[in-house]
Formats: structure tokens, sequence, C-alpha cells
């Protein structure tokens, strides 16, 4: 059976490792989610806007 000591002792690893996920990991992920998102967003912007250029110089002439 475990001692109350070994129990707040197993306890203070899971929460030091949930601060350290919380605090450090996740924004880091959270940053690369948002490139990742920042890129394909403008990729799709700028494919849009060469396509209107085309279609304005199909409808110019």
């Amino acid at each position: 059976m475990l001692s109350s000591f070994a129990i707040g002792r197993i306890a203070d690893i899971c929460g030091l490792s949930a601060a350290i996920f919380v605090l450090f990991l996740l924004p880091i992920v959270a940053g690369i989610i948002a490139l990742g998102m920042k890129r394909s967003g403008s990729a799709v912007s700028r494919n849009l806007v060469v396509l209107i250029n085309k279609l304005n110089k199909f409808y110019v002439r």
C-alpha cells in the first residue's frame, strides 16, 4: 500500500509535468499550428488574386 508521502510525491510529479506542458509545450504547439494556418491562408489568397487577374485580362479584351 502506498504511503501518503508516496502519493503526494506522485501528485507533485504529475502536477509539475502538467504545468510544464501548459506553460511551455502548449504555446509552442499553438504557434506551429498558427504558422501552418497562416501559410495556407496566404496561399489561398494568392491563388485568388491570380484568378481575379486572369479574369480581368479575359474581360478587358
